[in-house]
């Protein structure tokens, strides 16, 4: 009998992964011992087999449905022979994404091998589990809102930043996403300047968001962020750990705020009208009249500028305008905060005017400052106006004299009263002398009519304007008038009224200035004794508007009557005695005459007796 003894077939396959590149190989057969890599991720294998049984194994293959590999032909396997199989065999055994999501991803490979003596068969199989999960991450953005949160800036750098007025709030928004692509939980937030620690979010899934406003952290509304210029950050921070793993994973965002202070500027104009000792502010001269100066016109004034930054941000390009006084854009230049400057006419020769009025009235003129803030460009500006009140001084003086003519005796020699026409400018055509004029006085004497009874007119033409034609004076007066302005300010002289007679002419257009003085002159007939006064108006403007002044002066001209004519012969003899009376009879003073007083005859007769 013939036994024939054969051997067992039998085939071990090894499978291993690697997630480092080869570097690393594991089993990996379960959960437990498998690699645990983040998606998407790739995977090297390694597949090893061995004839383990008792006789050689043919036709051995491999097989890696998940991978691709289908009856990879490993051949003939002697007994106790092990052939290892890498990605240089078997390309599919590098698999560049084994995994793009999170999960436990296995794959068997298995092998089969004939024994070399029987037909039977031998077959082993061997997992590799990877494991995979998502990458955690997750994203904060801080957000800040300064008009209460109609918009929102995510202000990461002082170029995206707001820019508000301090002091001023801020309203933040907090937005945290998990961007990994695992579950978070545990996420917190923090902002250690806002007060705000640990704040729990919770668990987070991929992809989720919360949005965390002061509705849900009262500390993201801050009354006052700012209360002084510059950049204010603060960061908000979230934290969170992975639901597939302990890993945690974090992210932080600041929010800046740049604060900048009030534009502000002042200017002070003030006014000196004794060189400067005292300056008035000399705002309003209807409110506050005791603070603006009082002077007489014509006068001048001495100005001085102060110029305060009042803001709260420096300014740049401060300019000063004054364009009553000729000043523009006078460049003061940079006025950091709290700064002043004063301005005289040291450093702006125009605010020493020496003609501020030259006539009375309120004068008014108005400086203003302007700037811009140094950190926006706004402009800012003021204005302060100064006024000087003037007063017209008008003061004149009237100076009254009068002058008379003078006139000789008649000097005609010849008796027969001839025509001759010798033309003198005494009128009388007897060749005598023009009258003459007694020096200007303030009263006056003058001869009127001698009251000639003989009506024989004699025929000389003595010219005389007392129409007697018998050689008595010219009753001409001349008045002269001479007024004098007073006062500092020029006076225009309006009228000068001589009552009774009339106006005198020739007042000047031009106006009197100080100690200036005109002569005016008026002639009239004055037949009996007059006192007339002079009345002279004058105002300090030509239009009438100023300051009115009156002078006046009075001259009395006395009128003298020589005694009547005392001539005894009726018959009106043409006898020419020179006597001083003109009546060219023998005078007899009435003190020399004899009385014939009859106690017995009427009143009446003895009055005729008395005179004859």
């Amino acid at each position: 009998a013939v036994l024939l003894c054969i051997g067992t077939p039998d085939i071990a396959i090894l499978k291993e992964i690697s997630v480092d590149g080869g570097a690393t190989y594991l089993d990996a057969n379960d959960a437990g011992s498998a690699p645990t890599v983040m998606f998407p991720a790739g995977a090297l294998y390694r597949i090893s087999v061995t004839n383990t049984g008792t006789t050689d194994l043919v036709n051995v293959v491999v097989n890696d449905p998940t991978l691709g590999i289908v009856d990879f032909l490993v051949g003939n396997l002697a007994l106790g022979a092990t052939v290892v199989l890498t990605d240089g065999e078997i390309p599919a055994l590098d698999v560049t994404e084994r995994c793009d999501r999170s999960g436990e991803f296995l794959n068997t490979a298995s092998a089969t091998g004939t024994s070399s003596e029987s037909a039977d068969q031998a077959t082993d199989s061997d997992p590799a589990v990877l494991l995979c999960i998502g990458t955690p991450a997750i994203d904060i953005l801080k957000e800040i809102s300064i008009d209460g949160g109609a918009t929102y800036q995510d202000a990461n750098d002082a170029a995206s930043a707001p820019t508000a007025v301090f002091p001023a709030g801020a309203l933040y928004r907090l937005t945290v996403t998990n961007t990994g692509t695992t579950d978070l939980v545990n996420v917190v937030v923090d902002d250690p300047i806002l007060g705000i620690v640990d704040f729990p979010v919770g668990a987070l899934a991929v992809g989720a968001s919360v949005v965390l406003t002061d509705g849900e952290i009262a500390e993201l509304n801050v009354a006052e962020r700012c209360g002084s210029a510059g950049e204010f950050v603060n960061t908000a921070s979230t934290t969170g750990t992975s639901s597939e793993s302990a890993e945690q994973v974090s992210d932080s965002d600041p929010a800046v705020l740049l604060c900048i202070g009030t534009p502000g500027i002042r200017i002070v104009k003030e006014i000196s009208v004794d060189g400067g000792a005292t300056f008035f502010n000399a705002d309003d001269p209807d409110f506050d009249p005791g603070d603006v100066p009082v002077v007489t016109a014509p006068s001048g004034a001495l100005y001085r500028f102060t110029v305060m930054n009042i803001g709260t941000v420096d300014l740049v390009n401060v300019l000063v305008n004054d364009p009553t006084l000729g000043i523009v854009d006078f460049l003061v230049g940079d006025l950091p905060e709290g700064a002043t400057v004063v301005l005289t006419d040291g450093e702006i020769p125009a605010l020493n005017v020496p003609v501020r009025c030259d006539v009375g009235g309120t004068f008014q003129n108005v400086a203003t400052a302007s700037g811009q803030s140094a950190a926006t460009g706004e402009i800012v500006s003021d204005t302060d106006p100064a006024n000087l009140i003037c007063e017209d001084v008008c003061r004149i003086k009237v100076d009254k004299k009068c002058q008379v003519p003078v006139a000789p005796p008649d000097m005609d020699k010849d008796k027969d009263k001839d025509k001759d026409k010798d033309g003198d400018k005494d009128k009388d055509r007897d060749g005598g002398p023009a009258p003459e004029l007694a020096d200007p006085a303030d009263a006056c004497e003058i001869g009127g009519s001698d009251g000639d009874k003989d009506k024989d007119k004699d025929g000389d033409k003595d010219g005389d304007k007392d129409k007697d034609r018998d050689g008595g004076a010219s009753n001409d007066v001349k008045y002269i008038y001479t007024i004098m302005n007073m006062g500092e300010t020029p006076v225009f002289l309006q009228s000068a009224e001589d009552v009774p007679h009339g106006t005198v002419p020739g007042l000047p257009s031009e106006p009197l200035g100080l100690n200036e003085t005109v002569e005016l002159t008026l002639t009239v007939p004055i037949d009996e004794t007059t006192t007339n006064v002079v009345t002279v108006i004058g105002n300090t403007r030509a239009d009438g508007s100023g300051a009115v002044c009156k002078a006046m002066d009075e001259v009395t001209v006395t009128v003298t009557v020589p005694p009547p004519d005392m001539d005894k012969d009726k018959d009106k003899d043409k006898d020419k005695d020179t006597d001083k009376d003109g009546d060219q009879g023998k005078q007899q003073h009435p003190t020399h005459r004899k009385r014939y007083d009859n106690l017995w005859l009427p009143w009446w007769w003895n009055f005729y007796l008395r005179w004859s």
